[in-house]
């Protein structure tokens, strides 16, 4: 029998640990393989105790950093990242239902994922402590599409040197302007590369705090907000007016 329908082929399940990060890349895809243009759109991740509430406007919506992050210029790359603190996952054990929504520069909205998440119990709380930058996630969800409408979800783990890689530390002979939340954009090439203990060079991504080298007296580093193809801008976060990052 012929169905059509804007639904997603399949639900996700995550289980998920209480009062712990947890951090993903999503890659949006056509069917052929190509990033979908995610320039002007938004992408929110919304989980609540039900699957069906009469909420309009999502107030219940457990989680705080609801947007996937689209950095600057990177929209036709079709990724966004999303990172949810410890404290966000502060939540009772049990089954909880979600679903990641796109909405695209017209108003049109597309469900890319449904999520069944299984909050886990977990002994140790001084985690929900502890915020972090989400700059190089250890997972990956990729989901297809053909035209706006959802046929396959993939989900991949990217390993340890995932985890162990970001943020990253990198230094540049480059000058960093010294002020505290000063701006310096730098192009890539200005900047030392670092490889994988398993081979490959590392992606320079936003959350690498980049240090200035070959300073006497003083240390000037500043943080990556937005990485393009030549070029990448910081913020200066240690330097003339600043002490601890």
């Amino acid at each position: 029998m012929a169905k059509i329908t804007n639904a997603p082929s399949a639900t996700l399940t995550l289980d998920l640990e209480r009062r712990k990060s947890f951090a993903f890349r999503l890659n949006v895809r056509n069917t052929d393989g190509t990033p979908v243009n995610l320039t002007g759109s938004r992408v929110r991740f919304v989980l609540k105790p039900a699957s069906f509430d009469d909420d309009h406007y999502d107030v219940t919506n457990i989680v705080v950093n609801q947007d996937g992050s689209i950095p600057p210029n990177e929209g036709a790359k079709g990724y966004c990242v999303f990172g949810f603190q410890a404290a966000e996952l502060d939540q009772p054990p049990g089954e909880y239902y979600g679903s990641i929504v796109m909405w695209t520069s017209t108003g049109y909205s597309v469900t890319l994922l449904k999520l069944v998440v299984n909050i886990l119990e977990n002994t140790e709380s001084d985690s929900m402590h502890i915020s972090y930058v989400a700059s190089a996630p250890p997972s990956e969800i990729e989901v297809l599409l053909r035209g706006n409408q959802v046929v396959n979800v993939y989900t991949q783990n990217l390993g340890v040197e995932a985890i162990q890689r970001g943020p990253c530390i990198r230094t540049t002979e480059a000058a960093i302007d010294p002020h505290l939340n000063a701006t310096t954009q730098l192009a890539i090439s200005q900047v030392v590369q670092q490889a994988y203990p398993t081979g490959g060079l590392v992606e320079l991504r936003p959350g690498d705090l980049v240090f200035q080298a070959g300073l006497v007296g003083a240390v000037v580093a500043g943080r990556i907000f937005s990485v393009g193809d030549t070029n990448f801008q910081m913020t200066t976060v240690l330097g003339t007016e600043a002490e601890v990052l």
